[in-house]
């Protein structure tokens, strides 16, 4: 008798720790969802968190040089204030830059002989935006003229020559990204100069 129960003792301790044992190597599809739950909380504990911020800016003036066949050519934004934005973009921030009381000057072309000389564009707008990323630009509600002048330096002011070309556009964009750059003039109404250039 003393056997029969020490057997049926064995034989529950056995199946106990049978179930124990399995208990313990086989998941369950909740405990592995658990689990996976866990991991990805303590991810995101560790990831910073990635905030908008923006830095405010006086008298800002943008030099940008561009490669070209002819040989460097120069674009000058000017802007009495700006303000720039860092945005968080997934992991990375995007960096936009808006622009107040802008005037740009963009060289498109030099010229070389007996006398230096160098196609400029020119424009006035109230206000616009540069992209870091894209290494774009873009404004609305533009005054634009097209200026032949002496040199191979940007001027600092407005020139006193008439322009060979000025007008007005709805909006202005150029990218300054890949091999030339880009410049774009949407609803642009312009006017030739009248008489000589001078």
């Amino acid at each position: 008798m003393l056997e029969k129960v020490q057997k049926k003792v064995l034989w529950t301790l056995s199946f106990t720790a049978f179930i124990w044992l399995g208990s313990l190597l086989f998941f369950q599809n909740s405990d592995v969802e658990d689990f996976k739950k866990k991991i990805e909380e303590k991810r995101e504990q560790k990831a910073p968190v990635l905030q908008a911020t923006s830095q405010l800016r006086t008298n800002v003036v943008k030099d940008l040089f561009v490669v070209e066949d002819q040989g460097r050519v120069h674009h000058k934004i000017i802007s009495s204030s700006s303000v720039l934005f860092l945005i968080p973009e997934n992991r990375h921030f995007d960096v936009v830059e808006k622009l107040d009381d802008i005037t740009c000057w963009m060289q498109e072309k030099l010229y070389s002989g007996a006398q230096l000389e160098q196609q400029v564009r020119f424009f006035k707008a109230e206000e616009g935006f540069y992209r870091y990323s894209s290494q774009q630009f873009i404004a609305q509600s533009v005054d634009l003229s097209l200026y032949r002048l002496p040199g191979s330096e940007l001027p600092d002011q407005s020139p006193v020559k008439t322009p060979l070309l000025k007008g007005h556009a709805h909006d202005v964009s150029f990218t300054l990204a890949g091999k030339a750059p880009q410049f774009k003039a949407s609803q642009f109404k312009a006017e030739l100069a009248k008489g000589k250039n001078g």
